[in-house]
């Protein structure tokens, strides 16, 4: 399996890197400032990011249990991957897409089986 890499275009807007084209403001960055100072930075943060769990459950109106948060969703795709994929297991994965959804399943194990679209960008399921 080949490494994954993102490539570096020289254009205006990368939205294969899903980068900003435009920096962040000025206040932005100076309240991010004084946020980020109020932080405990020399300490880990709870791994299971009960505030945040917590937080999201009360303005939801959910359980704190019907929470998950991950640090992306490159780690969300790797926990669905490593619950439901596996040996004997296959994802469907329909290009153009995100490189890194076929090198995560290829990581847990999954077989990975490429689909294709029609001219219309739409996906035939009888063919899938």
């Amino acid at each position: 399996m080949e490494g994954y890499f993102s490539p570096q275009l020289n254009v205006s807007v990368r939205l294969n890197t899903n980068e900003a084209p435009f920096p962040l403001p000025d206040t932005f960055i100076r309240e991010l400032g004084s946020e980020i100072n109020k932080l405990d930075l020399n300490r880990y943060p709870s791994r299971s990011a009960s505030e945040l769990c917590a937080a999201i459950a009360a303005k939801e109106l959910l359980k704190e249990s019907e929470v998950f948060v991950a640090n992306g969703s490159n780690e969300i795709i790797q926990s669905i991957c490593l619950a439901y994929g596996g040996n004997g297991r296959a994802a469907l994965i329909f290009e153009p897409t995100y490189t890194m959804h076929s090198q995560i399943a290829k990581v847990a194990g999954t077989r990975v089986i490429e689909g294709v679209r029609d001219d219309e960008f739409q996906i035939d399921k009888d063919a899938a």
